[in-house]
């Protein structure tokens, strides 16, 4: 049965000391109780990324893609996820969220928005709900 339960507690900003415009969580372990691991920024949907969401993302990412923080902090950069860039059922890919689905890849009456073509692109395959 599901369960309406978030897999975090929301706490006070001071207790990961300070998380700008993020928000301060701890992870509920199985029982529902806080985590015994130490409280963290989370930086999504902010813009920022860094420890305390403090650094301004380097990608703008566009039509409501995310910016996701570098992997690694000595030899990565922030991406842009495009998974929930999409305007107005239209889906768009990129490195920056950019390109614009213009030929949907997918079976008549799927519910993905993932598989689709840009530029006037021709699919090489058709792609159900469940396949990848």
């Amino acid at each position: 049965m599901g369960s309406s339960r978030s897999d975090h507690r929301i706490l006070e900003d001071a207790e990961c000391g300070g998380c700008g415009t993020g928000k301060c969580i701890s992870p509920i372990d199985t029982e529902g109780a806080l985590s015994s691991q130490r409280p963290s920024c989370q930086c999504k949907n902010t813009n920022f990324v860094g420890p305390h969401c403090e650094t301004p993302c380097s990608k703008q990412c566009e039509n409501g893609g995310k910016c996701i923080p570098a992997q690694d902090e000595t030899d990565g950069e922030e991406t842009c996820s495009c998974t929930k860039a999409v305007v107005d059922g239209n889906p768009f890919a990129g490195l920056t969220c950019e390109y614009g689905a213009t030929k949907s890849c997918m079976a008549l009456g799927s519910d993905s928005k993932h598989s689709f073509c840009t530029n006037n692109g021709e699919c090489n395959d058709i792609v159900g709900d469940n396949e990848a």
